[in-house]
């Protein structure tokens, strides 16, 4: 088959004068440039099927490999058998248009320092409807391809092969589902009265999609994610008691009348049983990164980095407390006002009531019952960012599942502008009042959670 391809080679040469025998690779001799200029040679010897001959006769032996890209499904066939289906399916001409990726060839160099083989990787598109039936497809086929040269102990360069360069993966969505949890709890300043059990937890499922927006394959294994969850998330705090003061309130004279002398009273709150409970339902958009590492042929290694935009779409508030309004320690000219029995004078209960000298009246009583429930929170945007390291598990053909682990930063609802004392307690009416786990510092708070999805 050589002798044979060779002869007719010669012949054409001999009658039309075109035609460049195998290792011809006249021009620079930088190897790069030669292997370049090989390829390019080849590639435009297959678009004319008057040429295929020249085609085939670039390579080292008619037994070389070539990917079949007019194939219903491509694979690796040898170089006279593809060009024969070439052939058959485009009588006048191959349509298509390539790309070296001259940024990525590679040369491999012998035990005496001296190249022996230079690896061109190039892009192939089949553009243009096929004649040829059942192939219409492959008008926009797409193939990443590497073509081997050979550097000849001469010096000359002849196609060794061509091989299908795999991409490391593929685009894929994935359905997911989540579950987190805050880490810590939040701070609620010096001095403040709030210290409670704390607990965050965060669900989640939706859908991520993976892509790789560039005409390359690929090589750095670094993916595109954008995707939509619906997140649901539950904050709960709980705390026994908190104690508010105010120290020597000066009483109006009016309150004892036959008295002039000077009146203070403490007067003391007590709030126990506090529990808060919020429940949020919202959309949230991630965008971000993802880079794989391949652990071997049924699991890969990856490491998102992620950056989340998301909007409340509903919210819920229970809550509860029991609140004690006590007058402490009342002094009519500094002396102690006591029981019958020699205890300190305690007001806890109605009809017992002081009145400031601001004019304000102050009614005691205790074990007052109120809610939270009705409290009213806007919907807020949220921005949280994160870092997953995960495994992707595939059966023989492809990815099917993956788990990992989501570890992230996210900014909790505040208020900075309400500060909390007993009138927060008092204002059982207000529905305005903020969320009392709005009072804790502000800033960005870590989360940690697990993490499943499937192939869609």
């Amino acid at each position: 088959m050589r002798v044979i391809r060779t002869l007719h080679i010669l012949f054409f040469g001999a009658c039309c004068g075109t035609g460049m025998a195998v290792g011809q690779t006249p021009g620079s001799k930088d190897p790069i440039d030669q292997a370049v200029a090989l390829v390019e040679r080849t590639l435009d010897h297959l678009r004319q099927s008057s040429f295929l001959y020249h085609f085939t006769d670039q390579f080292e032996r008619a037994t070389a490999k070539h990917p079949c890209d007019v194939c219903p499904e491509v694979s690796l066939i040898g170089v006279e058998e593809y060009a024969f289906k070439v052939r058959m399916q485009y009588p006048d001409t191959f349509i298509f248009r390539h790309r070296i990726d001259r940024g990525h060839i590679k040369v491999e160099l012998g035990a005496d320092g001296r190249p022996v083989r230079v690896r061109v990787p190039f892009t192939k598109w089949l553009s243009g409807p096929s004649s040829a039936e059942g192939v219409g497809h492959l008008s926009v086929r797409r193939l990443f391809l590497i073509a081997n040269v050979l550097v000849e102990s001469t010096g000359d360069l002849v196609m060794e092969t061509v091989l299908e360069e795999k991409p490391p993966g593929r685009a894929m969505t994935m359905a997911t589902g989540s579950w987190g949890m805050e880490l810590g709890a939040p701070t609620f300043g010096d001095g403040s009265v709030l210290a409670p059990d704390y607990t965050a937890r965060c669900y989640s499922l939706g859908v991520e999609h993976y892509f790789h927006p560039f005409g390359t394959p690929n090589r750095r294994n670094i993916w595109l994610k954008a995707g939509l969850r619906l997140q649901w998330s539950h904050t709960r705090i709980v705390q026994d008691e908190a104690l508010f003061s105010l120290r020597d309130q000066a009483l109006s004279p009016a309150t004892t009348p036959s008295s002039t002398m000077p009146q203070l009273i403490d007067l003391v709150w007590r709030v126990g049983d506090i529990e808060e409970q919020v429940r949020t339902i919202g959309l949230v958009l991630p965008m971000g990164l993802s880079k794989r590492w391949a652990l071997g042929d049924l699991s890969v290694l990856a490491l998102d980095l992620e950056v989340a935009v998301g909007r409340e779409l509903n919210n819920a508030v229970i809550g509860r407390y029991r609140m004690d309004q006590h007058g402490e320690e009342h002094r009519i000219g500094g002396m102690l006002m006591r029981q019958s029995n020699g205890e300190a004078l305690v007001y806890t209960h109605a009809p017992a009531s002081v009145l400031l000298e601001s004019g304000e009246r102050i009614d005691f009583f205790s074990d007052r019952q109120d809610v939270l429930d009705g409290l009213e929170i806007r919907q807020r945007s949220t921005l949280s960012f994160g870092l997953s390291p995960s495994v992707f598990i595939s059966n023989r053909k492809e990815v099917v599942y993956r788990v990992g682990l989501n570890l992230s930063f996210a900014r909790p609802r505040s208020d900075t502008g309400t500060i909390l004392d007993q009138t927060y307690f008092l204002a059982s009416e207000d529905n305005n009042r903020p969320l009392l786990s709005a009072f804790a510092k502000n800033g960005y708070r870590p989360w940690a959670g697990l993490f499943f999805a499937i192939k869609l």
